[in-house]
This record gives C-alpha cells, sequence and structure tokens, in this order.
C-alpha cells in the first residue's frame, strides 16, 4: 500500500510524473511535477536517495499516514500534506464513453500488466453502444510497459508497419 504516486528522481529530486488516478494523492491534489523534498520530517532532497529509499519511506500498511513536504513550480512555499496510506487501484483505462452516436471515446493514463484487458473491455461496451470511431486520449499518459503499449498500438495499425525501434549509444549492441 503506498500514496499513489508515480515518480522519477531527477537532478538528486524526487519528482512527481503523475499521481494515480483514484489514489490519495490525487484526492489531496499532488500534481505532475510537484518535487518531493520532506518525507515525515526527513530531507529528502539532495541526499543521493534512490528508488527504494523512496518506496520504503512512502510504502506502508493501509490506514496508516505519512507526511509530505512539496515544493510546487517556482513558489518558495513548501506545502505540506499528510496522506493516508491506500491500496492503490491499477487502472488504466480511466474513462470510457460515447462522445455522440458514433464516436467513443477512451483515455489511457499508462501502460500497465492489465492494460490491454481494460482496454477490450472498454471497447466492447462502446461498440455495443454503437461506436465506428473512436479517440484514444494518451495525453498526459505516463508510459509504462513497452510492450503492452505496442501491443496496443498494433491493434490499431495496419500490418508490418513499425511501431518502435531502439537504437544504443553502444554499437556492440
Amino acid at each position: 500500500d503506498g500514496i499513489g504516486v508515480e515518480f522519477n528522481i531527477i537532478h538528486d529530486t524526487i519528482v512527481v510524473v503523475a499521481p494515480i488516478s483514484g489514489g490519495p494523492s490525487e484526492q489531496l491534489g499532488i500534481q505532475s511535477g510537484d518535487k518531493i523534498v520532506n518525507i515525515d520530517g526527513e530531507n529528502v532532497a539532495g541526499v543521493h536517495i534512490t528508488n527504494m529509499g523512496v518506496f520504503k519511506r512512502l510504502r506502508g500498511p493501509k490506514g496508516t499516514k505519512v507526511k509530505v513536504q512539496i515544493s510546487r513550480g517556482k513558489s518558495s512555499k513548501l506545502l505540506d500534506y499528510t496522506i493516508t496510506r491506500e491500496k492503490i487501484p491499477s487502472i488504466s483505462v480511466d474513462v470510457g464513453y460515447m462522445l455522440d452516436d458514433s464516436t467513443g471515446y477512451l483515455k489511457v493514463s499508462r501502460f500497465t500488466a492489465t492494460t490491454d484487458h481494460e482496454l477490450h473491455e472498454n471497447l466492447d461496451k462502446l461498440i455495443k453502444a454503437g461506436m465506428r470511431r473512436l479517440v484514444l486520449d494518451l495525453r498526459d499518459n505516463s508510459g509504462g510497459y513497452l510492450n503492452v503499449a505496442v501491443k496496443i498500438a498494433d491493434e490499431f495499425l495496419t500490418a508490418n508497419k513499425n511501431i518502435v525501434y531502439t537504437k544504443s549509444k553502444n554499437h556492440r549492441y
């Protein structure tokens, strides 16, 4: 259980990539780009914290609380949050509905192990509702499993089209 944020450590600072939809951090108003500088009274910025160090501090039993201080934007004022840890929902297809009689809309916030299944469940409902066109909204998608993203892209592209390729800086690979 945890506070429900995806994060990266950038320049020795914990940066929120995205609050997880339906999680406690989103409900409190924590935003993408927020910098977590203090956890339970301990400075965590500029101290070479690792991902495991962040996990140890933010995860804990459901119902327990963790205090974080956040730096937002250019403001010098730190924001204080007390977050109650919860089981974090793993929903990645946040929204699915009909825009009009024939246009469906799906919002995919990230690519997880369940995204393909969630997408197909939502597509089935939209097709039954008369969908002939689809708006697949990937704005603010924080990424995730590349193989899942490729599998989903493959469903919408014609055969023999490149979806992704990787190139190494090291020519040995």
